[in-house]
């Protein structure tokens, strides 16, 4: 078992009045929940993470600064729990039962929050930003293995986690504002697997005792061919369950907002109000039961005179960005003003391998065929999708090399685009389109690389961006920013 807690807090109250060049107030909370057990018959594990990350300016409050102001929160969780059979299998009768329990969980809190009553007066930019990031990771994987009969495993996971970037107060800025809470969630696995018998899930394991001398050690039969076989193999075994269920019950909220009342004002700058969730849920549960014989001299063990496998999985994955003014704000910028919210899950495909007698231990995701589009058909139209060998066609074997090259380069321009937001080099656009028509086209909701941003970068920062090609990439992109002139004439 292992519990971990982290906050982290900064509070300024009362009648508190600050003047500094620049000020920066910062709250980070980290915590990490780490639970391996491992045993024969019965392994149990718990783990819990619980981080907060507070920044609180509340009523009542000044702060004046002649350069920029600062508030962030970071509260960063990592929950990986195991629960899983011995590698060394069962020694003894008893441990032809074998049942495995995880459970993490945590609660996971960043809220940057300037309250209704502070004043600021800020000569530089002003940064309200609160994040937020998981790794969580729950497993349960239960082996009766030899003449086993029971074999359970239970992974259970829940977690929430609410960001919180709040500029309730009123707020006059010599540059730009941005608020912004940001989510993100980079593994979420719920996985559980059964396993009854000697199939091919259990050889590894099989191996692995044989290598390290422990056969006789645990009473393993199958490394024993002079020796009579145990008392279980004499017979079949009357009844064999094997049986896994996954449990997630997950929820993220993002909030950025500037409060009704509120007022605020952006003398040389935009004024960035958004919201972003990314989660990356996967759920598993998988149960085996295998009734090969144990070896040649002995024909008659691991065999099942009635078996049960059942797998059962269920999840709740629920995330809210909400990027928002309220009513009754007064917000003004010399530039523009956006509010963007976004919640995105990426695609991640992981092929199932597909042979013509797969083995449990190939199993990882399914790859799925939609039966209800009208071009899928039975009578032989169109191009095969497996050959007469049951194997992947030729036509199939195309299209799932273009995907996974595909995921590789979306997983490329996310870390890409990642590395400009952490540079400050995007800034939200608007495009505007007066066609020959009379007609009037306007495109927002998309980010741009500024130039000016880009030419102020640290020289470090140039050199790096020019090593890795990046630089490149980013001038092409002005570039192209021309292009929307020569559209609008081509569509005009």
């Amino acid at each position: 078992m292992a519990i971990a807690n982290a906050e982290a807090t900064v509070s300024l109250s009362g009648a508190t009045e600050i003047d500094a060049a620049s000020l920066w107030l910062n709250a980070n909370a980290h915590s990490e929940a780490v639970v391996t057990s491992v045993g024969v018959g019965l392994a149990v594990a718990y783990g819990e993470s619980n981080p907060t990350a507070k920044v609180t300016v509340g009523d009542g409050v000044h702060l004046f600064t002649s350069g920029d102001l600062t508030v962030t929160t970071v509260a960063e969780s990592r929950v990986d729990v195991e629960a899983t059979q011995s590698i060394l299998g069962p020694n003894k009768p008893a441990s032809a039962y074998d049942v495995t329990l995880a459970v993490g969980v945590a609660t996971i809190e960043s809220t940057a929050w300037l309250q209704s009553g502070a004043v600021l007066n800020v000569g530089g930019d002003l940064t309200v930003d609160a994040s937020m990031s998981k790794q969580h990771e729950v497993k349960a994987s239960a082996g009766a293995y030899e003449d086993g009969s029971v074999g359970g495993a239970i992974a259970l996971s829940g977690a929430g986690s609410a960001v919180n970037a709040l500029l309730d107060a009123s707020a006059d800025v010599g540059g730009g504002v941005e608020v912004q809470a940001d989510a993100t969630v980079s593994s979420n696995d719920t996985a559980a697997t059964a396993q009854v018998g000697t199939g091919a899930l259990a050889k590894p394991v099989i191996a692995a005792k044989s290598a390290v001398g422990l056969a006789n050690a645990t009473g393993s039969f199958f490394q024993q061919v002079a020796p009579p076989p145990d008392q279980r193999s004499q017979g079949p075994t009357n009844f064999a369950l094997s049986a896994a269920f996954a449990y997630a019950n997950h929820s993220n909220l993002a909030l950025a907002r500037i409060d009704a009342g509120a007022q605020v004002g952006a003398h040389a700058g935009d004024i960035d109000v958004k919201a972003t969730i990314v989660d990356a849920p996967e759920i598993s549960a998988r149960a085996f039961i295998d009734s090969q014989k144990i070896s040649e001299n002995n024909p008659a063990g691991n065999t099942k005179e009635n078996s049960l496998s059942a797998a059962v999985v269920l999840g709740y994955y629920g995330n809210e960005a909400d990027a928002h003014i309220g009513a009754g704000a007064a917000v003004n910028a010399s530039g523009a003003v956006a509010v963007q919210s976004q919640t995105s899950i990426p695609l991640v495909i992981d092929w199932l391998h597909i042979a013509e007698h797969p083995s449990p231990s190939d199993v990882g995701s399914t790859l799925c065929i939609d039966e209800a589009f009208p071009g899928f058909n039975r009578e032989g139209r169109g191009q095969r999708l497996f050959g007469e060998d049951k194997k992947p066609s030729a036509y199939v074997s195309s299209v799932l090399k273009f995907l996974e090259q595909y995921q590789v380069e979306f997983r490329r321009t996310q870390a890409f685009c990642e590395k400009l937001k952490a540079l400050k080099l995007l800034e939200p656009m608007r495009a505007q389109a007066n066609l020959k028509s009379g007609e009037q086209l306007a495109l927002t909701g998309f980010m741009a690389v500024s130039r000016e941003r880009l030419k102020a970068l640290p020289a470090e920062k140039l050199a790096e961006l020019a090593r890795t090609d990046e630089l490149e990439l980013l001038y092409l992109h002005l570039h192209s920013m021309r292009n929307f002139a020569a559209m609008v004439e081509r569509v005009g």
